[in-house]
């Protein structure tokens, strides 16, 4: 019998679109071998890539739990690529099917052939849905919800913009920071309540960040990541330094910009554009608020 014959004869199951798929994929990667020093075991569990035209496998150990934890995979575009398990105590093959416009194809005939010849006790092979792929879908369907009970309003960005259900996290993490910055170094000193910002997409390209007229003294901004990080990063080329330094400085004057604007909605005096964006070059430069309402 050759090797495709043998490989159409495995019993296989497509969790792709079931709920379970990742629960599933975990109980049967994660069965008596997992986390098990290898040299203890007989036959422990094996994690593979198709990289190149071939399977590469190595052993599961308890310091090598997963594919990240192998250095010759440090390159690996998870996005493009099919990876699993083989559990010889289920004798089951897993293949999760990579993100992007793979996981909409079908599993290669010529991949399930060449996982058959590597592990050729296997019976079963599983076919599951990439762990991201489900955590993006469950964003997608269940937006985020808008939480500011510190607020004296009930002002919800959801009613005039596109929420980000996804936003970058390292952006994120950045717009964080400087979210930090603005409610326990800044708007402590000036009397307001907390500021809270909302991760907005699909905006004018030259629009960066909005505070929302009317929220203050508990101000909300809006701010497009995206947009932020494309603008520095052609300023990054234009003037050529550093395009992180130039993301981390456009995300966070951004921030206090809009602080600018609420503090001059607060204080009843005239929007100026060049007064909140002084205050914010001062602030994120020095360290020190401008008071340009005294």
């Amino acid at each position: 019998m050759n090797w495709y014959k043998k490989s159409q004869q495995l019993e296989i199951t497509d969790m792709t679109d079931n709920p379970n798929s990742k629960k599933e994929y975990t109980d049967i990667a994660h069965d008596l071998y997992y986390r098990t020093q290898t040299a203890l075991i007989d036959n422990p569990n094996y994690l593979w890539v198709y990289t190149n035209g071939i399977i590469d496998a190595n052993p599961e150990t308890m310091d090598q739990p997963s594919h990240r934890f192998y250095p010759q995979w440090n390159n690996i575009n998870y996005e493009e690529t099919y990876v699993g398990r083989y559990s010889p105590s289920t004798k089951t093959i897993t293949i999760v099917r990579p993100m992007g416009v793979f996981q909409f194809r079908e599993i290669p005939s010529h991949l399930k052939m060449l996982l058959q010849q590597k592990f050729p006790e296997a019976q079963k092979l599983s076919i599951h849905a990439s762990a991201q792929r489900w955590y993006k879908k469950a964003q997608y369907n269940n937006p985020p919800e808008w939480n500011f009970p510190e607020a004296e309003h009930d002002y919800n960005p959801n009613w005039d913009y596109d929420i980000d259900p996804i936003p970058d996290e390292k952006l994120v993490q950045i717009a964080e920071k400087a979210m930090n910055e603005i409610n326990n170094k800044i708007i402590s000193q000036i009397g307001m309540g907390k500021a809270k910002a909302a991760y907005i997409k699909n905006d004018n390209e030259d629009r960066l960040a909005i505070y929302a007229f009317g929220t203050a003294p508990y101000p909300v901004f809006m701010i497009n990541l995206e947009n932020i990080k494309k603008v520095a990063e052609q300023c990054a080329k234009d003037l050529y330094c550093n395009s992180e330094q130039e993301i981390i400085i456009g995300i966070s004057t951004s921030l206090y910009h809009e602080l600018g604007h609420a503090i001059q909605d607060w204080m009843n005096i005239n929007m100026d554009e060049n007064e909140a964006e002084e205050f914010a070059r001062h602030y994120n430069d020095f360290g020190e608020i401008w008071k340009f309402w005294e």
